[in-house]
């Protein structure tokens, strides 16, 4: 047996034992509750109940194994030859997309678009205002990244909710909506949602080609999905949240232009690591010389999300060896429906990336590999990077602060399958 393929066995069984980490996330948070607060074995805990940080923590062990069986060089030499330019990419954007400025910028765009709409129509305001956050917001996502988007929805989303109790029910009908939509909404570009930004470069895929493949059913299913739940849930809409004002503390327009330009700047550059660290360096300081037009910066979650992608890269990319065999042999109808499985027990981005890893893998069978992926990401937390942040921002609503895998699972299905028809009616394989 050949020392490659040893290695690549030791990194599968990593990648396994990741994948098992992550469904018992929650029980590691309880065993956190057992050592004194603020201890290291306290700290450890809950940072290893991240979602994002699993990858990353067992690619670290990977590496040392690796480095003990063999040596530090090769595997030191491994790491050096990676192209972390994806994860970079997304620690930059989300740090900036998910600041006030920009957060202040979106919630104006949605209330003005939304009152305009409610007077046309003379419909009712917040339920207008409910259909523009969950339409627009996750499709802004393709401009701004998914991990942004979903940010940025759910602190809006927190400002619509009034003081009245929510039902569970509800609470998981939303959130539903709100992963399988983030999920979804980033697919008009080629650069913003993981699952293709994890691909494109490999598979020379552009945004025309992009759109028209996956942006058409996405904008399909995001538009249905959320009359459907808004006509289902009008009346709690209309009880539980009130409508969105402008803000007397919005950002001088000035200061939202600059932030908007780094982002374009970062778009425009998504494939140069040197102009994304100084456009990084570049924000912090003017973050810095407006601090009083800030709020302090999420570099938490931005570093988090990033991280998963490293972790993921790591142990990824020797995965050929299992799944060139088996994607190859299925048709692409298989492989759509067999990816938006395997997206609720892995996430998304991870797959595809795996799938990049098989040579040769026809054009149609990449196209059903990322539709499965983007349409099973609304599915169970772990199906999309950004899911946890998502959760973390509106955990405050859930009983116990705690969330049911089985009642997200359930509530997520019907949008799920308005995702798999639309991708299957306009998708192309």
């Amino acid at each position: 047996m050949s020392e490659k393929f040893q290695i690549e066995k030791l990194a599968t069984l990593f990648l396994i034992l990741a994948l098992v980490h992550t469904f018992l996330v929650s029980y590691v948070a309880k065993i956190a509750n057992n050592f004194k607060r603020q201890s290291v074995l306290f700290n450890l805990s809950h940072t290893l109940a991240e979602v994002e940080v699993v990858f990353g923590f067992w690619a670290i062990l990977f590496l040392i194994t690796w480095s003990f069986f063999e040596s530090a060089e090769k595997a030191l030499g491994y790491c050096q030859n990676l192209n972390v330019t994806e994860p970079l990419f997304v620690l930059c954007i989300v740090l900036i997309a998910s600041s006030k400025p920009v957060l202040d910028f979106t919630q104006i765009f949605i209330v003005s678009s939304a009152n305009k709409l409610s007077n046309l129509f003379k419909s009712n305001q917040v339920q207008t205002q409910f259909l523009v956050l969950f339409i627009m917001g996750p499709l802004l996502g393709s401009l701004i990244t998914e991990p942004a988007a979903i940010t940025i929805v759910g602190l809006i989303l927190m400002r619509m909710f009034n003081d009245k109790t929510t039902e569970t029910n509800f609470v998981y009908g939303l959130v539903a909506l709100l992963f399988v939509n983030i999920s979804i909404g980033g697919s008009l570009t080629y650069f913003a949602a993981p699952p293709i930004l994890m691909v494109a470069r490999i598979w020379q895929w552009n945004i025309s080609s992009v759109f028209i493949n996956l942006g058409v059913p996405a904008i399909s299913a995001v538009v249905l999905n959320t009359f459907l739940f808004k006509f289902r849930y009008k009346n709690k809409i209309t009880n539980f949240f009130k409508p969105l004002q402008f803000e007397s503390t919005e950002s001088p327009f000035w200061v939202t232009s600059i932030h908007l330009l780094f982002l374009l700047v970062l778009i425009l550059n998504l494939h140069q690591p040197k102009i994304l660290i100084f456009v990084l360096i570049l924000f912090a300081v003017f973050t810095k010389l407006t601090a009083r037009f800030q709020t302090t910066l999420r570099w938490k979650e931005s570093f988090l999300v990033a991280f998963f992608l490293m972790g993921l890269l790591v142990l990824g990319s020797f995965q050929q060896w299992w799944l060139q065999p088996i994607i190859t042999e299925l048709s692409e109808k298989t492989v759509f429906f067999a990816a938006v499985l395997l997206t609720a027990v892995t996430d998304n981005a991870a797959l595809t990336y795996l799938g990049s890893q098989v040579p040769d893998l026809k054009e149609t069978a990449r196209w059903a590999l990322v539709s499965g992926a983007l349409a099973g990401g609304g599915l169970t937390i772990l199906a999309n990077a950004p899911n946890p942040v998502g959760f973390s921002l509106l955990i405050s609503k859930f009983p116990n602060r705690v969330l049911s895998s089985g009642k997200l699972f359930l509530a997520a299905i019907i949008p799920t399958l308005i995702a798999v028809t639309c991708f299957l009616i306009f998708g192309h394989f």
